[in-house]
């Protein structure tokens, strides 16, 4: 005997409801989602255009915003009952927005800006032997000012929006 037809609506709409009654759980798995979108920013350098490369990854031919990784590795997702946070915490987050946003720092305090930059590779030590891995040379730089371009991480792409609804989508059928 086929099931009645109205039982069946009645029922998802049950699970529907139910599902719709405690949406913390469908914002933390929004969250993962979107911590996961972030970090591929950062391993693809920009989306959905490169970032402008710092002197540092040209210098030293590692990766913009990846020199130690703290920045990719703050990025974490706070959920609520309302809604879900997705960004930077810890101590990189003092710097997260001139990194995203870019901005120019001139000097206030003192005539310069006093700062250590990688000036170029060595492959020897100081008594002149082999290193195993190259390593880079540092120097000190004084500037009035220094722009620091955008490089905006928190980017999310159209389809991976997509991805977010139907996220939703199976949640509320239940179906997650």
């Amino acid at each position: 005997m086929p099931a009645d037809p109205l039982m069946e609506v009645n029922g998802r709409l049950a699970a529907i409801l139910q599902n719709a009654v405690n949406l913390r759980p469908l914002y933390e798995e929004i969250g993962m989602f979107l911590v996961g979108v972030v970090r591929q920013n950062f391993i693809a350098q920009g989306r959905p255009e490169r970032w402008a490369a710092s002197v540092r990854a040209k210098v030293t031919g590692g990766q913009t915003l990846r020199d130690t990784g703290a920045l990719m590795n703050s990025i974490v997702s706070e959920s609520t009952d309302k809604g879900v946070n997705v960004g930077p915490s810890g101590p990189a987050g003092k710097y997260a927005a001139v990194m995203g946003e870019g901005a120019t720092i001139t000097a206030k305090n003192a005539p310069y800006l006093t700062f250590r930059m990688p000036i170029g590779m060595r492959r020897t030590n100081k008594t002149g032997k082999d290193l195993k891995k190259p390593a880079a040379s540092y120097g000190w730089f004084r500037v009035k000012s220094v722009t620091i371009p955008a490089r905006p991480y928190l980017y999310i792409p159209p389809a991976e929006e997509d991805k977010v609804a139907q996220i939703a989508a199976d949640f509320l059928r239940g179906e997650k």
